[in-house]
């Protein structure tokens, strides 16, 4: 794990001296010809003078964000980069297939699984696809805010999982949380103090619903949130672990991701054999 922090530290400092080029190019765009207009703005008529301003104003906005850039530590190299590395110790002698895709763009699955409104804003950090018996499990890690809510406080931050299974029945369970239930295609048939139960019939949950829930609450204790939808099952846990913090990393701190990640797979395996 040294070498892979001491890889982290490299691959970070090129990333931020990247940052820092971009910038430089940006700040000689705009100071080459701001110069002569320093130089000559006593002659200069009036629209040459709103240039001159123009361009100082872009080159102090320039100025500040190189500042802030030296203080700024970003989250990005540590998800395109650490996660993948350490993803690929945990299933370094596992033969499954996998795939790892940091800041995923499409995020459909969400829109799927009815599980958040389309009221949240949503910032997916990465996404882990690898198999159960040939049966794909998908794994995100993101936050979501509400876009109503003048509150920087995220409404879910955690992990979401989607198994592609044989499902065919529509429902959800939703422990009572920050959440706020939205898919009117369903209605709810049980309610108490923990959780509620949403179905599209009077029809009785799947039973590998119940048990799914049951062991999620049992092991984690908290709150979590179940969909059923054609072919899949949506899982949302929320906290479930806390990110690492992309600076003064160290080697405790890797080795408890690398375990993280272990019982996350394990975990979506767990869940699969309880479809069977």
């Amino acid at each position: 794990m040294k070498n892979l922090i001491e890889e982290y530290n490299k691959e970070y400092r090129s990333y931020k001296n990247n940052l820092y080029f971009k910038l430089s190019f940006l700040l000689f765009v705009f100071v080459a010809p701001f110069i002569p207009l320093a130089i000559y703005f006593n002659q200069s008529g009036p629209f040459l003078k709103t240039l001159f301003w123009i361009f100082a104003s872009i080159i102090f906005i320039i100025l500040l964000v190189f500042l802030a850039l030296s203080f700024y530590v970003s989250e990005r190299p540590m998800y395109e980069f650490l996660y993948k590395k350490v993803i690929d110790q945990v299933f370094e002698d596992d033969p499954t297939h996998y795939e790892y895709e940091s800041f995923p763009l499409t995020i459909e699955f969400i829109e799927k699984g009815k599980l958040f409104s389309k009221a949240h804003s949503e910032v997916v950090r990465y996404r882990l696809s690898y198999y159960y018996l040939n049966n794909r499990i998908d794994i995100y890690s993101f936050y979501a805010y509400s876009k109503t809510e003048k509150s920087n406080k995220p409404v879910f931050n955690g992990i979401y999982m989607v198994l592609h299974c044989n499902n065919q029945s529509s429902f959800e369970i939703r422990t009572k949380g920050k959440l706020k239930y939205i898919n009117d295609q369903l209605k709810k048939i049980e309610s108490n103090e923990r959780y509620e139960v949403y179905r599209a019939d009077d029809n009785p949950l799947p039973h590998y619903a119940n048990k799914i829930f049951n062991d999620l609450i049992n092991q984690y204790n908290k709150h979590i949130y179940i969909s059923g939808a054609r072919k899949e099952i949506h899982i949302a846990i929320d906290e479930l672990y806390n990110d690492l913090a992309p600076k003064e990393l160290n080697e405790d701190q890797l080795n408890e991701l690398k375990k993280q990640i272990s019982s996350l797979v394990s975990l979506g395996r767990s869940i699969y054999k309880s479809l069977e």
